[in-house]
């Protein structure tokens, strides 16, 4: 967008958190007892609307995709059992 002719000469990050504001502020949110008392309470109204035999999927990608855990997750592959492994 800021190649764009209309937004010639405005500027994004006095308008905006920035790209590192909006990193911590997103950060913070994750972290927050809130959100997980959110999503805590997003899966126990989805329990009680499933079938008896039904399933609720919970990923693990976020922490896959953290910084935190230096060169732990380099060697990981998205590869699925249907083609070579390759780590990338």
């Amino acid at each position: 967008m800021k190649g764009e002719p209309w937004a010639k000469g405005w500027d994004w990050d006095a308008a905006s958190r920035g790209c590192l504001g909006q990193l911590q502020y997103s950060k913070n949110i994750i972290n927050s007892d809130e959100f997980s008392q959110k999503i805590d309470s997003v899966i126990e109204a989805t329990k009680k609307k499933l079938s008896t035999e039904g399933m609720i999927y919970y990923t693990g990608y976020a922490k896959f995709w953290s910084t935190d855990y230096g060169s732990a997750c380099d060697k990981v592959s998205w590869s699925t059992w249907l083609f070579k492994s390759y780590n990338i």
